[in-house]
């Protein structure tokens, strides 16, 4: 899936990866989510059992950065930067997310 991913010449698929940086692979997306969960041995890890790159070109075309970026979300809020974050859906959202 990672070379398929990084062989996708798309206009959509291009400006993705320029967007999602260093996530853009399935593997550096898992690798940053396991590195994104606190360390709290008292709280069950969580796992992606799933990942679906979802290209919407006008949503991605329509993407307004504010011009800054940090990996680290609290840090991106307190300089009005961008961030990335990531939410789970259920199975019967996933093709309403899909979609839009």
């Amino acid at each position: 899936a990672d070379e398929r991913a990084r062989r996708d010449t798309t206009p959509e698929s291009v400006l993705w990866v320029e967007l999602a940086g260093e996530v853009a692979t399935e593997a550096a997306l898992r690798s940053f989510f396991e590195r994104r969960q606190r360390r709290d041995v008292q709280q069950p890890r969580l796992r992606i059992a799933s990942a679906w790159k979802v290209t919407n070109g006008a949503t991605l075309r329509g993407f307004a950065s504010a011009g800054s970026f940090d990996i680290k979300p609290l840090q991106a809020h307190a300089r009005s930067g961008d961030t990335l974050l990531f939410h789970g859906c259920s199975q019967e959202a996933a093709t309403n997310v899909m979609a839009t």
